[in-house]
């Protein structure tokens, strides 16, 4: 109706989009001026009426009359006409800024190659030719002419917009998600499946044939695991580059790379490729990059290495990709078993690792332990630096004997499932604190899967307890055989792997869509998307949505949004997403001006004293992380790389100091007046 669309209008929401009738008919459409409802005016095709108030104006009446004022104007005399007639009446004006979104098309009226002029001189050479001369005429446009205009503009939007409905269809299109990748769909790739459980040398396998082969790339789901396979294969006299969202790292005449999965190139042909942990294919969040690495690697030979869930989806994924397909299997290399619940912390003892899913229980259980067993306890969670995660690891790791005796005194771990990959550990066992979890919406209780993986970390062959290592939990017997059946459970095997959207699909579809936010416009993409429900289905696109709305309002092109909106940031976290927004500020800015996007995050060097200082200077990693993922992307705006790196560093640095001290669960600490971290979101270095 004509107010709601009046009111979307001032809301900047998208109007309604009314659906043209059959193209077929176009010829016979009659367009007529209307009366709406509530008196204001209105312009009506086959029944689709739009309202106009006069306050919406989109272009200007030269004279009173509609006539042109100054018919010597540079421009051409037709686009002088069709101003001219959009100019008439307040229905025409808003008949032009609807026609963008009727029914998804956005069209320009005269853009010089695909806008309405030449289509109309073209299309109907008659109505062109006497435009341009009324157009010229002291009387400017009649009412005969302005209707034949209107008529044409009719036609040429019916066209119009099924031209874009093709576009959006193709775009919108991820049935044969196979067929993205001819130069992998043209090679004969050999794909080497090893599947196990945790512990059962599957990946060292892989890595053999990743170190001999002439040329290679590992992809892998963490950070820390890139930098693992960089330095081993680097010390074992292998140049291998380093590529992550945040670090380059380039070695001279390297042929191998080891990368997190997101940044896995598809456009160099590798001898041998190394996919880890391929049952994240099923990931709602994250499953994308799997299904991308796995069908578009230009590798002759391709290893994946997982459990055996993924066996049949990859098996499916192969007969349409036509690549060979060979399965290995492997066992445990050292036994697993269920052990008493411990009943509370008085029998935690050095090489344990302490399971918890929240940071502020896992500093309470630190702070337990070395107040009653007088042990020393690391910690490792979700939020801390990949680099002091990977300190608190060699740390543990250090302290611990094969007998259970200690060096220095022991060691304990108290972690999140941040441990399930990526972190050869000393673990002799694993306790649960607690088999439930806040998964981000909901306190559910462990899945299978998860159990698997943590308690699989204990008794690692070829640590100090190879022999054998055991699982179980603070609670009582009910929680102990959760646990144990859990272990002992079949996994069901995936059945759909996860995809998202290409920056081009995404660019097609809002070239066919009316201008509007960009959260709205991802929203209408993935509500259209086509897959085929078998074998894919599209990730959670939630953390793209809440990026998108927070920069809905900054001046950027789709491809900028889509670069910010890619980038690895928590947005629930408020000064984070405050610093991710001043970037997108900026970098529009910037664009104008030539300036540059400062850092805006500031150090002293004060270590931390308390849990509470720690979470303060996490928060700052992340920003600076942020940073440097953007700095690969904007290389000309974001260019202050170099000092995002030396304080990230610096930050790092605290954060590791800060844990070796002893921490009070909890306390506010005494930073004094002015804290040892400032964070500006509103403001730049000094």
């Amino acid at each position: 109706d004509t107010t709601s669309a009046r009111a979307r209008g001032r809301s900047g929401l998208p109007p309604p989009q009314p659906q043209p009738p059959p193209a077929a008919l176009a010829s016979e459409y009659e367009w007529r001026e209307d009366d709406g409802a509530d008196g204001s005016e209105g312009v009506s095709l086959g029944g689709a009426v739009w309202a106009g108030d006069g306050a919406s104006d989109v272009y200007d009446a030269d004279g009173a009359d509609g006539s042109v004022a100054d018919a010597t104007d540079a421009r051409d005399a037709l686009e002088l006409a069709i101003d001219a007639m959009l100019a008439r009446k307040s229905t025409a004006k808003r008949l032009a800024a609807e026609l963008g979104s009727w029914p998804c098309a956005r069209m320009s009226i005269v853009d010089a190659e695909s806008g309405f002029v030449p289509w109309l001189r073209d299309r109907a050479p008659d109505t062109a030719a006497a435009a341009a001369a009324a157009a010229r005429a002291p009387g400017g446009l009649d009412q005969r002419t302005t209707a034949d205009l209107l008529r044409q503009l009719g036609a040429f939007a019916l066209e119009q917009s099924g031209e874009r409905e093709e576009t959006m269809g193709r775009s919108t299109d991820m049935t044969e998600p196979h067929e993205w990748y001819p130069a992998a769909r043209s090679m004969a790739r050999a794909i080497v499946m090893h599947v196990g459980p945790t512990n059962s040398g599957k990946t060292h396998a892989a890595m053999g044939a990743l170190k001999s082969a002439r040329s290679g790339i590992y992809c892998g789901p963490l950070r820390l695991l890139a930098w693992e396979v960089h330095d081993r294969l680097n010390g074992e006299g292998v140049a291998c580059n380093l590529l992550t969202g945040q670090e380059r790292v380039e070695h001279d005449g390297a042929r191998h790379a080891a990368c997190t999965i997101e940044m896995a190139p598809l456009n160099a042909h590798v001898a041998c490729a190394v996919l880890d942990e391929i049952q994240m294919l099923g990931s709602e969040q994250r499953g994308w990059a799997w299904t991308r690495a796995l069908l578009g690697l230009q590798a002759d030979e391709l290893h994946v290495c997982g459990d055996d869930t993924a066996v049949d989806l990859v098996r499916r994924l192969c007969a349409l990709t036509g690549d060979s397909l060979r399965v290995l299997r492997y066992e445990r290399l050292s036994p697993l078993a269920v052990g008493r619940p411990l009943g509370g912390v008085r029998a935690v003892e050095a090489g344990d690792a302490l399971i918890a899913f929240s940071r502020r229980e896992i500093y309470r259980l630190k702070a337990l332990v070395e107040r009653t067993r007088g042990l020393r306890c690391c910690v490792i969670y979700g939020s801390l630096p990949p680099e002091t995660r990977k300190e608190q690891a060699a740390t543990f790791n250090s302290t611990m004997h094969g007998d259970g005796a200690s060096g220095g005194g022991g060691a304990v771990l108290v972690a999140s499932d941040a441990i399930g990959m990526g972190l050869n550990l000393n673990i002799r066992r694993v306790v649960f604190s607690s088999t439930r979890k806040f998964d981000g919406d909901t306190v559910r209780d462990l899945l299978p899967t998860e159990v698997k993986q943590i308690g699989g970390r204990a008794g690692r062959y070829s640590s100090s307890y190879e022999q054998g290592g055991i699982v179980t939990v603070f609670g009582g017997s009910a929680e102990l055989a959760m646990v144990a059946a859990a272990l002992g459970a079949p996994l069901p095997p995936l059945e759909a792997c996860g995809l998202l959207p290409s920056a081009a699909q995404l660019e097609a579809f809002a070239s066919s869509c009316a201008p509007g936010p960009f959260s709205v416009l991802l929203r209408k993409f993935f509500s259209a998307v086509r897959t085929d429900g078998g074998l894919y289905f599209v990730c959670a696109p939630d953390d793209m949505y809440r990026a998108a709305r927070l920069i809905d309002d900054v001046p950027l092109s789709v491809d900028e949004r889509l670069g910010f909106c890619a980038a690895p940031v928590d947005t629930s976290e408020p000064a984070v997403a405050a610093s991710f927004v001043r970037y997108a500020k900026a970098h529009a800015a910037a664009n104008s001006s030539g300036g540059t996007v400062r850092v805006g995050v500031r150090a002293t060097k004060r270590v931390p004293a308390t849990d509470r200082e720690i979470s303060t200077l996490e928060t700052a990693h992340a920003i600076l992380d942020a940073y440097l993922w953007l700095s690969h992307r904007f290389e000309t705006t974001f260019s202050e790389r170099a000092r995002a790196a030396e304080l990230r560093e610096l930050v790092g640095r605290l954060i590791s100091q800060g844990l070796e001290g002893a921490l009070a669960a909890g306390g506010s600490g005494a930073a004094g007046p002015v804290s040892y971290t400032h964070l500006r979101a509103h403001e730049t270095d000094s």
